[in-house]
C-alpha cells in the first residue's frame, strides 16, 4: 500500500511494552520505516527492518539527534509516565518532526474539568496543552482517545475493572450499568496508522475512535454464557476504589493504586471513559475504521488465548 510522501520515517517512542510492540509491528506491516526508542536497560529487540535506539527519556540532545529525518513521533509511555514525554516533544519540535502523536490510550482528557481527576488524566492534558506550544515551529499532534484495553484488563487479572477471569470473579460496582468504551490494540493500532495518512483532517485536534460500548453486566453475561458456568459475585463502588487507589499512590505502592484508581476512574459516570457516540462516529469515517468488533467476539478470544474454552 502506497505511503503519503508527507509520512513515511515514524519513530515509536517509549517501545518497550506490549503496546509499543504492537505499534512497530503494524507501522512495519503497512510499510513505514519505522524506528524504536527504549531505555538503555530495556532489552528489547524488533530484528530486520526496525532501527532501535538507546536513551534515557529525559536525554534531549540524543532524543533530537534520533528525531532529525523522522515525519511522525508515536508515544507508548505507560500510564504513570505521561510527563516523559515533555521532553520527548521539545526534542520534536527542535529536529522538525511534523507531527507527534502523544500517548492517550484510554479516556477523554479533553474534559473540562478533567485535571480534578486522577493524577494521570490531569498528566496527559499538560502534554497536549505542551505540545500547543510547538506549533508555530511547525510541530502537529493528534491526541487519540480510545477505550479501555479491554482485552488486556481481561487477560491481566488483578482485579482491575473488577475482573478474575482465572480464577471466575469479579467485582461488580454499583449497578454494573456503567457504559464505557473499549477498544482493541488492533483497532487503536489502525486508527494511528490511519492518522498518520490523513494529517490534514487530524491536525492539532483530539480524535475519538472506539471498538464498542460495553457495561460489567454485559461482559458478565457473556463471559458465564461462553464459557458455561457462574462467576462468584461481589459488590463494590467507583468511589470507594478511585479512593483507594489515590492512597494507595501517595504511600508509594504504585502497582495496587493503578487497579483501583483506573477501575475507579473507568465507571466514573463522568463521561471520562464513554465518549459522545455521534463524535467516534464521525472520526471512524473519516479515518475509514470499517472492522466490526463486538463483546462476545473479544470475550471469546481472550478465553481461548488463556485456555479457559
Amino acid at each position: 500500500m502506497a505511503i503519503p510522501q508527507s509520512i513515511r520515517n515514524v519513530v515509536v517512542f517509549a517501545a518497550g511494552g506490549g503496546l509499543g510492540r504492537a505499534f512497530v509491528e503494524a507501522l512495519q506491516r503497512e510499510g513505514f520505516n519505522v524506528s524504536a526508542v527504549t531505555r538503555p536497560s530495556n532489552s528489547v529487540s524488533y530484528g530486520p527492518g526496525v532501527t532501535m535506539h538507546r536513551s534515557e527519556y529525559d536525554d534531549f540532545d540524543t532524543l533530537v539527534a534520533i528525531f532529525r529525518g523522522q515525519d511522525a513521533v508515536v508515544s507508548t509511555t505507560g500510564t504513570f509516565a505521561a510527563k516523559y514525554q515533555l521532553t520527548a516533544i521539545d526534542a520534536a519540535a527542535a529536529a522538525g518532526v511534523r507531527r507527534f502523536l502523544p500517548s492517550e490510550y484510554g479516556g477523554n482528557t479533553s474534559l473540562v474539568g478533567v485535571t480534578s481527576y486522577p493524577p494521570f488524566a490531569a498528566e496527559k492534558k499538560a502534554i497536549v496543552e505542551h505540545l500547543r506550544t510547538k506549533e508555530s515551529q511547525g510541530l502537529t499532534w493528534t491526541s487519540l482517545c480510545v477505550g479501555i484495553f479491554f482485552s488486556w484488563v481481561l487477560e491481566e487479572g488483578k482485579g482491575t475493572l473488577g475482573w478474575d477471569i482465572d480464577k471466575g470473579d469479579v467485582t461488580i460496582y454499583d449497578s454494573g450499568n456503567q457504559e464505557f468504551d473499549t477498544s482493541t490494540v488492533d483497532q487503536v493500532a489502525r486508527a494511528t496508522i490511519a492518522i498518520l495518512r490523513n494529517l490534514e483532517e487530524t491536525e492539532n485536534t483530539y480524535v475519538f475512535i472506539n471498538s464498542f460500548v460495553a457495561t460489567q453486566n454485559q461482559t458478565l453475561s457473556a463471559l458465564e454464557r461462553i464459557q458455561g458456568k457462574p462467576y462468584k459475585v461481589s459488590h463494590d463502588f467507583w468511589s470507594a476504589a478511585r479512593s483507594r487507589g489515590l492512597a494507595a499512590l501517595e504511600r508509594g505502592e504504585i502497582e495496587a493504586g493503578y487497579h483501583d484508581l483506573v477501575t475507579g476512574t473507568i465507571y466514573d459516570p463522568g463521561h471520562f471513559a464513554l465518549f459522545k457516540a455521534e463524535e467516534v462516529g464521525k472520526w471512524k469515517k473519516i479515518l475509514r475504521l470499517n472492522e466490526k468488533e463486538d463483546l462476545d467476539g473479544v470475550v471469546t478470544d481472550v478465553l481461548r488465548k488463556k485456555y479457559l474454552i
